[in-house]
């Protein structure tokens, strides 16, 4: 075991081990900072001697996974780490064992060939698959296509109807996907837990299914918005006309996009003139939820079984310029109201399900509804830039 007693001489530790051990395999028990800085030399060390890189399940060093977990979970981790990705069983199967299986063994072999990081929603429809710490649906025929495709690698006869069974099958085997904890805040390099305070590396148990688009740091001594993000502060001055009830107003908004808060039950509604800063805003919460999280709709799409089926797997919608619009908004107030919706997506099943995803509707006046139960009122937030 050699020490590194600083990362700054790391680099050349790890050389010095190769020279003196060519044979061996070396693997870098490295630090999980929260700035990604040790990440980063110990990436650079494991390329300059071909080693492996082992990063503690926590932020900071493997004595702090040892005072949190214990010896034997840390000894486990640690061989978890290094341990080289399982193959696909699809690289060293025939087509003869396969062709051979039964329905429910060929759905093993592809949720093996996954990682066995797939899950099922909890209607059992939709399919999600772990990637970078966050959950994303699988679009049907996109993954129906990747298994047709697994059959296409060994030569396998199929036809539309056994990928289908296959699918079916394997929803039946797989994990049914838990529902997020609503205290938790997804970062590119960790969640946030907001009930105490800590941050987290990324797992599959946290069941996130949005990330925001950005890394997690800690606040600075004496850190506040006008000082260190003076460009954003005079954004939010000007849209708030510089009350500072209105910027805690859309500050709260922002938030409520980042966190994707949609439990809340609450649409919010961006109104002014042009050129007043509704289309920052959008921006803004777009880059909060994440640009693989968001999607533009009109209300009609609201409305619409049939197009509601676009909606599913995002965690922002934007509705824009939808001042014109009238009517009763009753699928608005089903999906903001967390009620189960119908889908009915082209060529498969009707189903329902929940969309948990926050409303953005940006106009220049405030839509129409002819609702007179209170419904939309109520779940109502409108934002009047000047």
């Amino acid at each position: 075991v050699m020490v590194a007693l600083s990362s700054v001489n790391l680099l050349s530790l790890a050389s010095l081990a190769r020279q003196k051990h060519p044979a061996c395999q070396i693997v870098l028990a490295a630090d999980r900072d929260l700035s990604g800085d040790g990440q980063k030399k110990a990436a650079a060390a494991a390329d300059a001697c071909e080693g492996v890189v082992a990063l503690p399940p926590v932020f900071g060093d493997w004595n702090d996974a040892f005072t949190q977990y214990g010896g034997e979970a840390t000894r486990k981790a640690i061989y978890d780490a290094i341990r080289p990705p399982a193959e696909s069983p699809f690289d060293t199967m025939s087509e003869a064992e396969f062709s051979a299986m039964s329905t429910s063994e060929k759905a093993m072999r592809i949720y093996e060939h996954y990682g066995e990081a797939l899950a099922v929603d909890a209607n059992g429809q939709l399919l999600s698959r772990y990637e970078n710490g966050v959950w994303k649906v699988l679009p049907p025929q996109d993954f129906a296509r990747d298994v047709a495709g697994l059959f296409q690698r060994l030569r396998a006869p199929f036809s539309s109807g056994k990928v289908a069974s296959v699918v079916d099958t394997l929803k039946l085997i797989i994990p049914q996907q838990e529902a997020p904890s609503r205290r938790l805040i997804g970062f590119r390099n960790g969640v946030l837990d907001t009930q105490n305070g800590t941050f987290h590396p990324h797992s599959p148990s946290h069941w996130m299914r949005t990330l925001c688009d950005v890394d997690f740091t800690p606040p600075v001594d004496g850190e506040t918005l006008e000082t260190h993000a003076p460009a954003f502060w005079r954004w939010l001055d000007r849209a708030a006309g510089g009350r500072a009830e209105k910027r805690d107003v859309i500050l709260a908004a922002l938030f409520m996009v980042l966190a994707n808060r949609y439990d809340w039950q609450l649409f919010l509604e961006v109104t002014g003139p042009g050129g007043s800063g509704k289309s920052i805003m959008a921006e803004i919460a777009t880059l909060l939820a994440g640009e693989d999280n968001a999607t533009s709709a009109t209300i009609e799409t609201l409305e619409s079984p049939r197009e509601r089926a676009a909606l599913t797997g995002f965690s922002l919608i934007r509705l824009p310029d939808q001042e014109k619009w009238s009517g009763d908004g009753a699928g608005l107030k089903a999906i903001t109201g967390g009620d189960a919706v119908s889908v009915d997506p082209k060529y498969r099943d009707a189903y329902s399900t929940h969309i948990p995803a926050v409303i953005l509707a940006v106009n220049n006046n405030p839509m129409r509804f002819t609702d007179r139960s209170g419904g939309v009122s109520r779940r109502r937030v409108i934002i009047h830039f000047p």
